[in-house]
């Protein structure tokens, strides 16, 4: 699997990977073939990282039609539609990725008195039509930029702006622990002793700071026999003297 498969999920599909052919009304309609969208997800995720299955009502039959041509010896004329209702699930980095959609297909059988190759037809049409529409919801490189009108004016040119990827989400801010907290509120408390004392953090900010956390530091070593509070208890004893002006008075008295 590649290490990098956001990126390669935004990266839109060559040229040569984009085939066409006539829709409805005259238009021409631009796709990805169901063999290129396994191989991309093959290449992106690794073929184990990534599950197909049908969903919901399946593959079904939602039109039959049958009528003889007279021309051709009341030969039996078969037209199916199909739907498919498909899911894909792609596991990476720990995280599940779950997309469904439903695909539609349908088949003839012009030349076979038969209902064989129509449901045949269909039925493959169906399933490879949902595959890839699942396919699409992760990205670009699955045929989503084909939905894009900008991008499919000039289908993969140089001259293509590509679709804009959406910002990474901001990095959550970090949870301090009960323990970083107490610290934290200790230092503050401290900073408003060495203010009041008549040490502003405005003259210079550095000083200001080491002089806190030496206070806080002779406090603790003569309390906790350590440099520092390691515990909520011995964040509240050198808390407790901050607090009281008397207790205090040792810690503060110029040395001389």
């Amino acid at each position: 699997m590649e290490n990098n498969w956001k990126d390669l999920l935004n990266e839109p599909p060559p040229q040569s990977a984009l085939a066409t052919r006539k829709g409805g009304f005259g238009n021409t309609l631009t796709y990805i073939e169901g063999f290129y969208a396994i191989e991309t997800m093959n290449r992106i995720f690794g073929p184990l990282g990534w599950q197909r299955r049908f969903t919901g009502d399946g593959l079904r039959t939602v039109d039959k039609r049958e009528y003889k041509n007279p021309n051709k010896g009341d030969a039996l004329y078969v037209e199916v539609a199909m739907l498919c209702d498909y899911q894909v699930t792609v596991t990476v980095d720990g995280e599940t990725i779950t997309v469904e959609d439903t695909g539609q297909g349908s088949g003839q059988n012009p030349e076979y008195q038969g209902y064989g190759p129509a449901f045949e037809s269909a039925a493959k049409e169906a399933v490879t039509d949902a595959l890839k529409r699942c396919c699409r919801s992760l990205g670009n490189a699955l045929g989503n930029c084909l939905y894009n009108k900008d991008w499919m004016k000039h289908k993969g040119t140089k001259a293509a702006p590509k679709p804009k990827a959406k910002p990474a989400p901001k990095p959550k801010a970090k949870e301090h622990t009960p323990l970083e907290k107490a610290k934290i509120a200790l230092f503050k408390q401290a900073a408003a002793v060495m203010d009041e004392a008549g040490l502003k953090e405005s003259d210079d900010k550095k000083f200001f700071k080491d002089a806190t956390m030496s206070l806080i530091k002779q406090i603790s070593i003569a309390e906790n026999k350590s440099d520092t509070p390691q515990t909520m208890d011995a964040c509240k004893v050198v808390a407790d003297i901050l607090s009281d002006k008397e207790k205090l008075g040792k810690y503060m008295a110029p040395k001389g």
